[in-house]
């Protein structure tokens, strides 16, 4: 497959909306806690996106692979309601955000079929971010609802894109809001069993069932500074007191920043002195008496530009989660994606699919830096080997 120089064409070949099966999910709401709050300042979406190579044609994707995805999610979704919820904001703030399902709710969920090169988007090598976008839905746009003239807003969509004869992709998109990794992971391993055994006997009896308390055990979630809890970066829930449930739905995540001069950072040991530095900020979030985020001071002053510098590096993913090992049946991801680094100025890590020892590192740069990083990274990497 060799269309490098064709025109991308995307053809649209299903647009379903997939909704609970009836009778399994009445009215729920789940209001956002203090961490799931803060990703309602930063808008913008969560992208991934997983290949898988499958050479079919279209005649076997729209009557094998298209029903049991939508049929498997159906059933998913009866478990996670929020995915198929909707993000419902109020016009005070004596009422916290939620995540609201209703009898009727769906995920929007588009088949289609693309001319791009598949080989090429699955490999190793610096691509054109813009190619990616073909294959990564929208989430659809807020509207006002009656109730108080509050706005809700779509938290979850799916698109399913065939190269025909040679694999698929699957793009996700969410509102962060919606929850951490740790939580898309959970029901991404859900709905991938569920694909494969044809019913969800397998993950109820294995225990991967979301938690949703918001209450009693889980209260630190919504205190400002969490003054008691003790937690980590890429997954606080562990170093709770109690910890929280490893199926725990929502964010549970918090950033531990660090300040560093350029300078320091462009010698030899540059990369080392990062670590160094956020290790050790990391030690004392984790150490502090009076909670993970006291030292960064009231949440109206971290959240703005004061003391910030002009350009800062942030970290999507976590090797911790095995993206790698979701099979909806037809095999493991063969390339996964974090297309949301596109625009947040963050680099992704994840787990490797060819090791368990090693990491999958994605970042987004212009053409020109782009080839300056990877001779400085390979110069650096032969220094060291």
């Amino acid at each position: 497959m060799n269309n490098m120089d064709s025109v991308p064409t995307l053809t649209v070949l299903e647009q379903s909306q997939v909704s609970p099966p009836p009778a399994t999910t009445c009215l729920q709401s789940l209001p956002l806690s203090f961490f799931d709050i803060l990703w309602l300042i930063f808008r913008d979406p969560v992208h991934t996106l997983f290949f898988y190579d499958l050479p079919i044609t279209k005649t076997q994707f729209t009557q094998t692979i298209v029903p049991n995805l939508k049929q498997s999610l159906s059933i998913t979704l009866q478990h996670f309601f929020p995915f198929v919820g909707k993000l419902t904001i109020f016009p005070t703030s004596t009422r916290k955000p939620e995540i609201r399902y209703v009898e009727g709710d769906s995920v929007k969920v588009t088949f289609t079929e693309c001319n791009l090169d598949f080989n090429d988007l699955t490999g190793n090598h610096p691509r054109k971010c813009d190619k990616f976008y073909h294959l990564i839905p929208l989430l659809g746009c807020a509207t006002k609802f009656s109730d108080g003239d509050c706005i809700t807003m779509p938290v979850f969509s799916v698109q399913v894109t065939l190269f025909p004869n040679y694999g698929i992709s699957i793009g996700m998109t969410n509102h962060h809001s919606l929850g951490d990794a740790s939580t898309r992971f959970c029901f991404l391993k859900a709905w991938t069993s569920i694909a494969q055994f044809g019913s969800d006997d397998w993950f109820l009896a294995n225990g991967t069932l979301p938690v949703y308390d918001r209450l009693a055990k889980y209260a630190k979630l919504d205190e400002s500074y969490l003054k008691y809890a003790k937690v980590e970066t890429f997954n606080e829930g562990s170093r709770m007191d109690p910890p929280v449930a490893t199926t725990y739905f929502g964010n549970c995540v918090m950033p531990c920043m660090t300040l560093a001069r350029t300078s320091i950072l462009n010698e030899k040991e540059g990369f080392l002195t990062a670590a160094k530095l956020i290790g050790e900020n990391l030690y004392k979030m984790l150490t502090n008496k009076d909670g993970v985020v006291s030292h960064l001071g009231p949440i109206e002053n971290w959240l703005l530009d004061d003391g910030l510098p002009m350009r800062f590096m942030g970290v999507a993913g976590t090797p911790k989660l095995k993206f790698y090992d979701l099979d909806f049946g037809f095999g493991k991801p063969i390339k996964h994606e974090a297309i949301s680094t596109d625009y947040s100025g963050s680099i992704s890590i994840n787990a490797c699919r060819e090791s368990n020892q090693d990491l999958e590192i994605g970042v987004c740069l212009s053409a020109t830096d782009m080839g300056v990083f990877v001779r400085n990274f390979n110069a650096g990497l032969e220094s060291y080997i």
